[in-house]
C-alpha cells in the first residue's frame, strides 16, 4: 500500500502534502505507535523506493536504546557512560534501530523523521544528519538573536555553549532510513526526575538543557519553529 493511501486512511486530521512530500504532524504521540507505523512504512518504500515520509512530532513520556554509543577503535569512548541494563526503572525502553545509545522522548520535544530511500534519493546519512544540525542550529540562532547554538560539541548533537539540546541519531534498513533528530524545547520536570541517574547518549542529564531554560518562548515559538524549519530542509 503506498504512503499516502496509508496516512490518509489512518491520519486523515494530522497528514497533508507539502512541497510534494508526504508530510505528518502529530503531537503527544504513542512511540509504539510510530514504531508500528514505520515498519509498514518502511515495507511501502521497499516496494516503490521513490517514496519518502518525513514526520514531525512529539511522544509521550519513553526512553529508546540505540545500536550503542560512539566508538574511537571499535570502543566505546571512555568520556561516555554506557547503559546500565540492570537499573530499575518505571519507563519502558525501546529497543530501536539507530545509531547512539538510551536517550529519553517526552512531550515537550520536537521531533523530526525523515524516512526515504538513501540510495534511491543519492543521499549520503553522515552529510544529511549534518545538514539537519546546521538547519536547526542556523533557525534558533536567527529566531532567538544569539550565535550560541552550534552542532561543534564534544559529542554528536545540538548545542548552546556546552550544554547538549539536541540529539540525532539515525539508522539504515534495506537502504531506508530510521529514526531521526530530537530538539528539546520545553523541559519536563517530573520525567527528568524520574530518570535524573541515567546517562542519556553517555552523558549525563545536567549537561541537557531545553530551550525553555535558556529563553523565554512560548507555545507559538514551536509552531514558528517548525515552519521555518519546514520551509529550509525542503527547499
Amino acid at each position: 500500500m503506498k504512503i499516502a493511501q496509508i496516512l490518509s486512511s489512518k491520519y486523515p486530521e494530522h497528514f497533508q502534502v507539502y512541497k510534494k512530500k508526504s508530510l505528518l504532524t502529530i503531537w503527544d504521540w504513542n512511540y509504539g505507535e510510530f514504531l508500528e507505523l514505520l515498519k509498514k512504512t518502511n515495507q511501502s518504500i521497499s516496494e516503490d523506493p521513490s517514496q519518502e515520509l518525513y514526520i514531525i512530532c512529539s511522544h509521550r513520556p519513553c526512553l529508546t536504546n540505540g545500536y550503542g554509543l560512539e566508538k574511537v577503535k571499535g570502543k566505546v569512548r571512555e568520556d561516555l557512560v554506557e547503559f546500565d541494563p540492570n537499573l530499575s526503572l518505571d519507563k519502558s525502553i525501546f529497543q530501536i534501530k539507530r545509531g547512539g545509545g538510551l536517550t529519553f522522548h517526552h512531550e515537550g520535544q520536537i521531533n523530526f523523521y525523515p524516512i526515504f530511500h538513501l540510495t534511491h534519493h543519492k543521499k549520503n546519512l553522515q552529510t544529511y544528519m549534518m545538514r539537519l544540525l546546521k538547519t536547526c542550529s542556523e533557525i534558533l540562532n536567527e529566531k532567538l538573536q544569539t550565535n550560541k547554538f552550534h552542532y561543534k560539541g564534544p559529542f554528536l548533537g545540538l548545542w548552546h555553549d556546552d550544554h547538549k539540546v539536541g540529539s540525532i541519531g539515525m539508522g539504515l534498513e534495506r537502504y531506508i532510513t530510521q529514526h531521526g533528530f530530537s530538539l528539546n524545547l520545553f523541559q519536563n520536570i517530573d520525567f527528568n526526575h524520574e530518570i535524573s541517574k541515567l546517562y542519556p547518549c553517555g552523558i549525563s542529564l545536567q549537561e541537557y538543557k531545553s530551550i525553555n531554560q535558556l529563553y523565554d518562548i512560548d507555545a507559538k515559538f514551536r509552531l514558528d519553529f517548525v515552519e521555518s524549519f519546514k520551509l529550509k530542509i525542503f527547499e
